[in-house]
């Protein structure tokens, strides 16, 4: 179990996602969905992705769910899109228009909102 009050940075690839910790230790979680446990990682990258993440963000009951995405920044006020074509709002003086971003999103496991996210990391995809 990772105390995600500690966690300090993380670097997703297509191979996992490294969550990184203040004492310096980690948290490695496999690319692929995983799907059982109390720790549940998801990869929307496509909107079959997208639709199905839904009702398990609807259904978590305590389980901690990561989401894993990508979205482009549209313009200069941070306005912009994930790759299924929803709104997001980047920081506009850390992001441009056009950049690249990858979206690292864990939600609330005391609530089934899926809204409630408790941590999001963006991350320029160079």
């Amino acid at each position: 179990m990772i105390n995600l009050d500690t966690v300090t940075g993380y670097n997703g690839t297509t191979s996992g996602l490294q969550l990184y910790t203040e004492d310096g230790t980690g948290y490695y979680l496999e690319a692929e969905n995983i799907q059982s446990g109390r720790t549940q990682l998801y990869y929307t990258l496509t909107q079959e992705d997208f639709d199905a993440l839904i009702p398990i963000l609807e259904n978590r009951n305590g389980k901690i769910i990561i989401e894993v995405s990508n979205g482009t920044v549209s313009d200069s006020e941070g306005n912009g899109t994930d790759d299924c074509g929803y709104y997001r709002h980047y920081d506009s003086e850390k992001f441009s228009p056009g950049d690249y971003i990858q979206n690292v999103f864990i939600y609330n496991p005391d609530t089934n909102s899926v809204d409630d996210i408790l941590y999001r990391v963006d991350t320029l995809i160079e």
